[in-house]
């Protein structure tokens, strides 16, 4: 619990710190060090680790935080949003069945229908990662900053 409490602190200031900032990688851009956080449990947190891989180091949009950070007493921390395919989804799902309509969330097989042709592609994902293109699948993050594209 302590863990999950540290890590929404840690996100808290990233996002916090990082508002306003328009790059594609916008951890630190002025390389003055301010990619480093401190949790109590997991030690310091890197937001932008010096490795050659790409996606490494932390970006901050206006809707998602992205990448991998590296914590010293934990190690790795990958940021992605993954929904798996299970009884939560399935009762979004259920909502549509036999409705008849163009652009229904669940009608998977894209025909206007819900119905076993849709239900036959969701079993295909049980408990697997969510499509991105599936619009059962929940937003990526359920974040905000004041991020604005252009400025």
């Amino acid at each position: 619990m302590k863990l999950e409490a540290s890590l929404i602190n840690i996100l808290q200031v990233v996002l916090l710190s990082s508002a306003g900032i328009v790059s594609a990688e916008n951890i630190d851009p002025y390389d003055d060090g301010s990619q480093y956080a401190y949790g109590e449990n997991i030690g310091w947190i890197n937001f932008e680790p010096n490795k050659p891989e790409p996606n490494v180091g932390a970006t901050v949009s206006d809707n998602k935080l992205t990448g991998f950070v590296y914590a010293e007493n934990i190690g790795w921390i990958h940021f992605r949003s993954i929904y798996i395919v299970d009884f939560d989804m399935f009762a979004n799902f259920a909502v549509e069945w036999r409705e008849t309509e163009v652009g229904l969330e669940a009608d998977l097989y894209e025909d206007g229908n819900v119905n076993w042709q849709d239900l036959r592609i969701f079993t295909d994902y049980w408990l697997d990662e969510c499509p991105a293109d599936w619009g059962l699948c929940p937003p990526s993050y359920k974040v905000k900053t004041s991020w604005t594209a252009g400025l």
